[in-house]
């Protein structure tokens, strides 16, 4: 049952069973410098990311954190919610961890492919945006993610 989400810029999402979601968004960040606007979005994409070590608890479709806060992240990710320079980064990450991917059409390296496949569809399509923020029932967090906007 898929559990992961990652939204396009046309509002389609790819998705995956929360353990591979968790797979493909590590290989991204791998591939992401420490330095600068990457070294940020590495970290953001890292705080996403359960640690088991760290006492995070696995729910499947989210996650608890080890924190004071118990914080629950969820995995939904509307790209369309990050700023744009670090949504190219996102996106280049992706890229450069598809092409590194052996195996890209078979095993577990398909994930990567069929993500990359879908942004660059997506690309040639009507651009949707977010559903407009609600504050009787959305979060406001929900319609700034990622790094820089603070």
């Amino acid at each position: 049952m898929a559990s992961g989400f990652i939204k396009f810029r046309n509002g389609e999402s790819w998705y995956a069973r929360w353990s591979r979601y968790d797979w493909v968004l590590e290989r991204i960040m791998l591939e992401l410098c420490e330095d600068g606007k990457e070294g940020e979005l590495k970290a953001w994409i890292e705080s996403l990311l359960p640690d088991e070590d760290r006492g995070d608890i696995e729910c499947g479709w989210s996650f608890i954190k080890a924190t004071p806060e118990s914080e629950m992240v969820t995995r939904i990710l509307d790209t369309r919610l990050m700023k744009e320079e670090y949504q190219q980064i996102f996106w280049e990450g992706a890229r450069r961890a598809m092409e590194k991917e052996p195996d890209k059409e078979d095993g577990i390296g398909f994930l990567i492919n069929q993500l990359y496949k879908m942004y660059e569809e997506s690309l040639n399509e009507e651009y949707v945006p977010p559903k407009p923020f609600n504050p009787e029932e959305d979060d406001i967090e929900d319609y700034q993610i990622g790094p820089g906007w603070k």
